[in-house]
């Protein structure tokens, strides 16, 4: 018969390794093949490059000849701010959309690459995406609309 008084530390154990295990398999982003993660906004889901490293964040979309259709690059700060973005280096026109909590917070429109200056958000956002040009008109986006992996 099981002794439950003398299997403690071994009942413990198991429960903190499943409890582990749990958190590691919820928590975790979707990645695809190539390393993009799904991200939803919209009501369509996107294949986007997520960044947070200094040079990938100053660098963007800079050099690129273009996205696929549903490809995009998601922006992830460590903490909230009203974050400046610059087309240099762009080669095609973009959607620029500023996010905090999962909700749209600021929409910039067919930015064009030529553009001289920054863009920033007057609400403090925690993430930026950035997609293809007329995709913000075509799903109607919003200020408020959710957004999310």
């Amino acid at each position: 018969m099981f002794d439950f008084r003398k299997n403690k530390k071994y009942i413990l154990s198991v429960a903190v390794i499943l409890l582990s295990l749990f958190s590691v398999l919820f928590f975790r982003q979707e990645k695809n093949k190539d390393g993009a993660v799904n991200f939803s906004i919209g009501g369509e889901i996107f294949k986007v490059e997520v960044v947070s490293e200094r040079h990938d964040l100053e660098k963007g979309l800079g050099g690129r000849d273009g996205l696929c259709l549903s490809c995009g690059m998601l922006f992830k700060f460590s903490n909230p701010g009203k974050h400046a973005f610059w087309m240099k280096d762009m080669k095609f026109p973009i959607d620029i959309i500023w996010i905090f909590e999962n909700k749209i917070v600021h929409l910039e429109k067919n930015v064009s690459p030529s553009l001289i200056g920054t863009l920033v958000s007057l609400q403090d956002a925690d993430s930026v995406l950035e997609i293809n040009a007329g995709m913000s008109d075509k799903l109607k986006l919003e200020i408020g609309d959710e957004a999310s992996f």
